[in-house]
C-alpha cells in the first residue's frame, strides 16, 4: 500500500499515522512532478509498504522553468475553451509516474498471480477480468492509444483532469530552477 500527499503536508506529522508507519515499517520517498515530465515542481511524499517504493523518488534536476501552481488558466479544447485552477489540473498523476508505480505494483505480486491475473482481492474471476479490462483501457488512454472500450477509461465527473500540454505558456508565473550545484539566477 502507499499513501501520497504534498511533501509538506501535516498528515505526515500526525501521531496516529506515524505510529502506523512505524508498525508496518513503511518506506518514505519524495518526488518532484517536473522529474516526471510536468512543467511544475509540486514536491510529493509517498509512504508505504510497496516494495522498491524508493524507485519513484525522482527529484528536480534543475536547469528548467517551473510553472507556479497559482490562479486559473484558459486552455483550448476540441469543443472550445476551458478555464480551470492550475492546482486542479495538477491533481492528476503524470503518465510517466503512473506507469512506474504500476510496474512496481505488478512486480510486487507473486509470480503465480502475475501469470494467472488472479489475486486475493478479486471477489470473482468476472470481477477480476472487468478490473483488468478497465486498467488496460486506462493505460491505453494514458498512452494515447484509445481502443474500442474507451468508455471504461472515462473518469467520473469531479476526478482530477490531466494537466493539459497546452497549459504551459499561457501567462503563468514561472520560476527558474537552476541546475543542481549551480548558482541561482
Amino acid at each position: 500500500w502507499t499513501l501520497e500527499n504534498p511533501a509538506s503536508s501535516g498528515i505526515f506529522r500526525w501521531g496516529p499515522l506515524q505510529q502506523r508507519l512505524r508498525k508496518y515499517a513503511a518506506q518514505e520517498v519524495v518526488l518532484d512532478m517536473c522529474a516526471y515530465g510536468m512543467c511544475y515542481l509540486k514536491p510529493t511524499r509517498l509512504v508505504g509498504t510497496l516494495p522498491n517504493l524508493n524507485a519513484l523518488g525522482r527529484r528536480c534536476a534543475g536547469n528548467h522553468w517551473h510553472t507556479r501552481l497559482q490562479g486559473t488558466v484558459d486552455v483550448p479544447t476540441p469543443t472550445g475553451w476551458k478555464r480551470g485552477w492550475r492546482t486542479s489540473f495538477a491533481g492528476a498523476y503524470p503518465a510517466q509516474l503512473c506507469r512506474k508505480w504500476a510496474q512496481l505494483a505488478l512486480a510486487s505480486l507473486p509470480e503465480a498471480q502475475r501469470k494467472n491475473a488472479a489475486g486475493p482481492f478479486a471477489a470473482s474471476r468476472g470481477d477480476l477480468e472487468a478490473s483488468v479490462r478497465r486498467w488496460q483501457a486506462d493505460l491505453r488512454a494514458a498512452r494515447g492509444c484509445l481502443g474500442d472500450d474507451t468508455a471504461l477509461a472515462e473518469l467520473p465527473a469531479g476526478n482530477p483532469q490531466p494537466w493539459p500540454a497546452n497549459a504551459c505558456g499561457w501567462g503563468e508565473v514561472r520560476r527558474w530552477a537552476p541546475a543542481k550545484g549551480a548558482p541561482a539566477r
